[in-house]
């Protein structure tokens, strides 16, 4: 069942999806949380991550958000950072965080003072965001380029002479893309490869996106 049939009847307030990672906040109607305090925002938090339970075990927390004036950006972060330190979130799932602070912004001119945070990390996440770099080789260049797949040949230890791309050598001065598995190609080569939507490494067949 989706996120979306879950909440189907609770009002959206913020969303966000990237490589790894899909969250989505939802208001509570103030009835469902009667005994919520004014100067608190409440935060059900409902993390999955599908590397670890392949079957959606949920890991879920229950906090407090002081609501300060004017409104604390830094203290909600931190506050949030806690909370994931605790439930030992894998490193994508921080980026909730902004979603967090979006939504707590929102709420303070909602009746609720309480929200819903559904947190996914997990590669079939990064799969749907692979579209989106369909056909754009520049867009993907510099996300490859963010993740440290592709570097500059200085930073790279090559081991074999030749990319098993192109077959051609690997010389100074070139962008080489270095995958978790320890192979090597050129960096134009493997975005050339993985821009028709090819998610492994062309040998190995090892998937490096959602790495």
């Amino acid at each position: 069942m989706s996120t979306a049939s879950i909440y189907n009847s609770i009002p959206s307030l913020s969303s966000m999806s990237r490589s790894g990672v899909v969250v989505s906040s939802y208001a509570l109607e103030p009835y469902q949380d009667l005994n919520q305090p004014d100067e608190f925002f409440t935060v059900y938090l409902l993390y999955r991550n599908s590397y670890v339970f392949p079957n959606e075990d949920i890991k879920s927390a229950r906090f407090k958000l002081e609501i300060t004036t004017p409104f604390d950006h830094s203290q909600i972060q931190v506050a949030v950072i806690e909370e994931l330190l605790k439930l030992d979130v894998v490193g994508n799932a921080y980026l909730c965080i902004d979603v967090v602070v979006q939504s707590c912004e929102k709420l303070l001119n909602a009746l609720s003072k309480a929200m819903i945070v559904d947190l996914r990390v997990g590669p079939e996440h990064e799969y749907h965001d692979m579209a989106s770099y369909e056909g754009n080789k520049e867009a993907l260049m510099t996300y490859l380029r963010i993740k440290k797949i592709i570097r500059s040949s200085n930073e790279v230890d090559i081991v074999d002479c030749l990319c098993s791309i192109c077959l051609e050598e690997f010389e100074s001065e070139q962008e080489l893309a270095n995958l978790h598995c320890s192979h090597i190609f050129h960096g134009n080569c493997l975005v050339s490869w993985t821009v028709k939507g090819k998610n492994s490494c062309p040998l190995c067949r090892r998937k490096f996106m959602y790495v």
